[in-house]
This record gives C-alpha cells, sequence and structure tokens, in this order.
C-alpha cells in the first residue's frame, strides 16, 4: 500500500509534501521519504525508516528550497524493511534526474526486470517500483514523455505514481484504476501550486482545493508555472477500483472514487443489518 504526494509551483513544497504525507500515514507508517527539486539539475532526498515525525523535523524541511516535491509513505507489499526499499528512487538518466514514489503492485515485474537486467540495468533495490524507473531509464525514445508511454504500455497491474523531473511533475494511473489518485488546485501568495495525492484528505490538510481524479489509464505532466497537461496512455479497461479503498485502506473524511467513505461505511453497515437481523444496539 503505501501514501503519494506530489506537488509543483509553490516555494513551501518541502513543508507542504510533509504535511500532504503526514495525512496519509494510516496507508503506510513503516517508513518515509521526501524528495525536493530545487533550480539545479541535483535533487534533496531523504527517506529513513520508521513513523514519519521521527524520521523528519518539519521546522528544517521549512527551510529546503525547492518548488516541486514528491513524498511517500511505506507499507511493504514486497521487498524486505530496510532503506535501500524505501522512497522515492532517484536514478541519473538520459532523460536528467528523476525521482519515483509509486503505490500498488507490478504483476510482471519478475519477467520486466529479468529483461532488463539482460540490457545491462543495474537495480538497487528489491522492491516492483523499481522497474518502473529502469525502464524510462532504457527507453530509446528521444524525449521524456515518449519513453513514459513506452513503459506505460509495458506495466500490468495495479499502479498510481508520481515522478519528479527537473522542472516538472509526471503523474500517471493504471488502466484500471485500481488505487485512487487524486488532484488538486492550491492558491498560495498569489501563486498556483498544482496538488496530487493518494486521498483527498491529503489535499485538504495542506488547503488544496479537489479538482478531480486523474483517469485509469492517464498520465499528467505539469510544469512550474503551468496547467497540467493531460493524455491518455490506454484505454480504461475493466476491473475497477479495489474494494477495500471504502471498507477499509481510506480515511473516512476523503472522498474516494468519486464517493464519501464515511458515506460507504455507513451504507453498508445498514445492508449488513438488513441482510442479518440481529437484536443489537450496533452493527458494524
Amino acid at each position: 500500500m503505501g501514501a503519494l504526494f506530489g506537488i509543483c509551483g509553490t516555494d513551501d513544497a518541502a513543508i507542504l509534501t510533509y504535511h500532504g504525507i503526514y495525512a496519509g500515514l494510516h496507508r503506510g507508517h513503516e517508513g518515509a521519504g521526501i524528495c525536493v527539486a530545487g533550480g539545479g539539475e541535483n535533487f534533496c532526498c531523504e527517506k529513513k525508516p520508521g513513523v514519519l515525525s521521527r524520521v523528519f523535523d518539519a521546522s528544517q524541511l521549512a527551510k529546503i528550497p525547492g518548488r516541486l516535491a514528491i513524498g511517500h509513505t511505506r507499507s511493504a507489499t514486497c521487498g524486505e524493511y530496510n532503506s535501500v526499499n524505501l522512497q522515492p528512487l532517484v536514478a541519473e538518466t538520459r532523460c536528467g534526474m528523476l525521482a519515483l514514489a509509486h503505490v500498488g503492485h507490478i504483476t510482471n515485474a519478475p519477467e520486466l526486470r529479468r529483461t532488463l537486467e539482460r540490457r545491462g540495468a543495474k537495480f538497487q533495490s528489491e522492491i516492483d517500483s523499481e522497474v518502473i524507473l529502469q525502464l524510462i531509464a532504457h527507453s530509446r525514445r528521444p524525449s521524456l514523455e515518449g519513453a513514459f508511454v513506452e513503459c506505460l504500455g509495458m506495466l500490468e497491474g495495479a499502479y498510481s505514481f508520481v515522478v519528479l523531473a527537473k522542472g516538472q511533475l509526471i503523474v500517471a494511473r493504471d488502466r484500471r484504476g485500481f488505487r485512487p489518485l487524486v488532484y488538486g488546485k492550491l492558491e498560495n501568495s498569489g501563486e498556483e501550486a498544482w496538488v496530487f495525492a493518494s486521498e483527498t484528505c491529503c489535499l485538504d490538510i495542506v488547503g488544496a482545493a479537489p479538482e478531480g481524479e486523474v483517469e485509469p489509464g492517464e498520465f499528467v505532466l505539469v510544469k512550474d508555472h503551468g496547467q497540467p497537461l493531460k493524455r491518455f496512455f490506454a484505454s480504461p479497461q475493466p476491473g475497477g477500483p479495489c474494494a477495500f479503498e471504502h471498507v477499509y485502506v481510506s480515511r473516512p473524511d476523503s472522498v474516494t472514487f468519486g464517493r464519501s467513505v464515511e458515506d460507504s461505511r455507513h451504507d453498508l453497515g445498514r445492508r449488513l443489518a438488513r441482510e442479518h437481523p440481529v437484536s443489537a444496539d450496533i452493527v458494524v
């Protein structure tokens, strides 16, 4: 599982990312990472095992310069519990420095990994997320956007991810839309920033107004001082969103898959009480 957060277009990117992934701690608390892009080529990236409040000092984060940032909290679905498997993952590629934060499960990751290793790829982690970064890095497409389209066409399974590149964020969601990925707009000191997150509660905590969801099979590019450019890499496919998001995973005050999680849980309780009548005060 885990939580994602990405922001583009504000000088407070680092501290807002901290607050954004803090709101998503219910999705994963085994480790956390934040990567910030300043004005130069290099990224400032910190990630450590443990609960977020023990990993980062919020007052220090507020001093890190940079107008773009991504963050991730980890709940292990593959790979051992250690620093190597924490995200964001960072790599120097032909298209420049990239940092990736991903949630979901790439079902054909072992096959893709073997193919990439035969082509000379050196993997630094055990997690399936690195396959995404390696596919982009080894693409022969002339542009970063083209490399993404090629990569997304090869992935199978469930995924939502945010990628930090020089001067831009790139966001994508699998063609079945298994995991939620929402976005919103933040008005901050006369500036307009765009925010992407696993849940609307992560937007709420930073004061971003929800704008909608990244659609299944869609990827979004947003540059500093620019409007998001939305494109589809594949037609949506049947399979649908994860039922556990409303039953268990999402926070009650979030709107997930276009519906209030709290309302869903109340309705589920009512249906359970009707289907299995019992002499009780509360049915949960």
